[in-house]
């Protein structure tokens, strides 16, 4: 059986920090060689109706996700994702969120679980029983080491990796990537379930995170 990559971290103009519009992310996705994308916007889920028509156009795998800013006990807990799902997830609330995405028998990811310049899920050891997999190459992160551990972390759990490159701009698109056998989104699905996934990927370059800040404000262009 044939392998394909899947970026399963990309942001569209509906978070915050992104300049990119759903059909280019895709377009982008396709040019690059990738045989599906998830989007995992912040916090909404606005892009999936764009982003899936788009999939169809240049027959392109699409799975729907979302990073969600949980809490815990109605304290700022970091970030969980969740892909595959069918709907939106409503609450934000550690427990009541792992609930939702286990009644739409999606997956739960925890997205650059080590990195210290961002909202790292903190309670990684209280949870690890309900995860379904850990995001093993974040493209984003400033340092190897930040992907190295969560490697580490998800061998010592039996956890499954995902990869991806949690792309703002499109140059990253593709930077980080989850390798599977098969040729679907539902491939995919059984892998992560199996632990039979690999990440590969590399780093964004400086500028990256420097035109971020710019992105957030508004002060670049859309494309």
């Amino acid at each position: 059986m044939e392998s394909s990559a899947f970026d399963l971290h990309l942001h569209s103009i509906y978070s915050k920090h992104s300049v990119l519009k759903p059909r280019t992310i895709v377009k982008q996705a396709k040019k690059v060689g990738l045989q599906g994308i998830a989007i995992t916007d912040h916090d909404n889920c606005r892009a999936w109706k764009q982003i899936i028509g788009a999939g169809k156009e240049f027959k392109l795998q699409i799975v729907k996700g979302e990073e969600l800013k949980v809490t815990f006990h109605g304290k700022k807990a970091g970030e969980l994702m969740a892909l595959f799902l069918k709907e939106p997830i409503k609450s934000r609330e550690i427990h009541e969120v792992i609930d939702e995405i286990k009644k739409q028998n999606a997956l739960l990811i925890v997205p650059h679980p080590f990195d210290l310049f961002r909202r790292h899920f903190q309670w990684l050891s209280e949870f690890n029983r309900k995860l379904d997999a850990i995001e093993g190459f974040n493209a984003r992160c400033f340092s190897p080491d930040f992907n190295l551990d969560a490697q580490k972390f998800a061998k010592n759990y039996n956890l499954a990796l995902t990869g991806g490159s949690d792309a703002h701009f499109l140059e990253e698109i593709g930077r980080g990537k989850t390798i599977f056998q098969g040729n679907s989104a539902s491939d995919l699905y059984h892998a992560i379930k199996n632990k039979k996934t690999q990440v590969s990927g590399h780093l964004s370059e400086l500028n990256v995170h420097l035109m971020t800040p710019f992105a957030k404000f508004g002060l670049l262009k859309k494309v």
